[in-house]
């Protein structure tokens, strides 16, 4: 089997200090890789990225990195310009995907690698373990908002986050011209719907567990409101995606509606005063309202689209 050759992709936007703590993390990789890195500044006014990476480099620093500044706004678009590098670069085997609030653990590629090599997988996904920067909350315990939950090892259905991901190129191959798409620009999950679309078209997913990435949780993100909205916003995806699969993921998305709400309701009732039991009900409000949401913009763009 040739060599891997690893290109590790990093959207970017005004996080020097998490950028910096990611390409110091990937330095420690074990292994003797051929990495490069390609980071991808999204700040049209700043740079910051920039010039994290320039005084990583000057320190001395074992990999190839490369910055391409992508001025127009949008995480979808910073991404489109590293899946274009990637496809500009046919002397790399895999993508591997990080975002910059997060670091990986030492053995983080080699698990990765090792686990695709085992299950034949076209897309492989680690375990994401938050680092809150301030208190943790009481009420985050078991949610898999903050806490993601760790998969058995092996073949597993499609991943939903783009971070720690490793995508092989022929899983690429399954979906020429597949793109993150902007319609997502506002609730974010422009991953999980690339991931579906991959899916969709014939990817096998795995999951390794010894792929450990961190993800830094800052304070504001340590909150409940914070938590709500994105809940609304995860809601929101899954009813674009389930009304893009077809009538029948379509209908069942609008058959669980009422079902989340009752159960939301029930939980708050039940919850009795148990903080992190009254927010994981909250949560799944907040993800109904979220896809009901997504219902209506669906129902009005069709209504806009019908009146041309």
């Amino acid at each position: 089997m040739p060599e891997a050759r690893i290109m590790v992709a990093i959207p970017t936007f005004r996080r020097p200090r998490g950028l910096t703590r990611l390409l110091a993390s990937l330095a420690l990789l074990e292994g003797g890789r051929d990495i490069t890195i390609v980071i991808a500044e999204n700040d049209p006014e700043g740079g910051a990225g920039r010039l994290a990476a320039r005084a990583v480099c000057e320190a001395g620093y074992p990999h190839r990195v490369d910055v391409l500044d992508v001025p127009a706004p949008g995480i979808a678009r910073a991404r489109n310009a590293l899946l274009d590098r990637f496809h500009e670069t046919p002397t790399a085997s895999h993508l591997a995907m990080l975002d910059d609030d997060q670091w990986v653990g030492p053995g983080w590629l080699e698990a990765l690698l090792e686990m695709q090599t085992r299950t034949g997988a076209d897309i492989v996904g680690g375990w994401t373990i938050p680092d809150f920067a301030g208190p943790v909350p009481a009420w985050s315990r078991g949610l898999e908002l903050y806490w993601r939950r760790r998969r058995a090892n092996g073949l597993c259905g499609p991943l939903t986050g783009a971070g720690g991901v490793l995508l092989a190129r022929k899983s690429l191959a399954r979906a020429q011209g597949l793109r993150f798409s902007d319609a997502f620009s506002a609730t974010g999950g422009e991953d999980k719907a690339f991931f579906a679309a991959l899916g969709a078209a014939g990817a096998r997913f795995a999951f390794a567990s010894d792929a450990r990435t961190y993800e830094t949780i800052p304070p504001e993100r340590a909150d409940r409101d914070w938590a709500s909205r994105r809940a609304a916003g995860i809601g929101q995806v899954d009813t674009t995606l389930a009304l893009a699969a077809g009538p029948r993921a379509a209908a069942e998305a609008v058959l669980r509606l009422p079902l989340g709400l009752a159960a939301g309701w029930a939980g708050l009732a039940l919850s009795r005063g148990d903080g992190a039991r009254a927010m994981k009900a909250r949560l799944r409000l907040a993800r109904a309202a979220g896809r009901l949401e997504g219902l209506r913009t669906a129902i009005a763009r069709g209504h806009e689209r019908a009146a041309r």
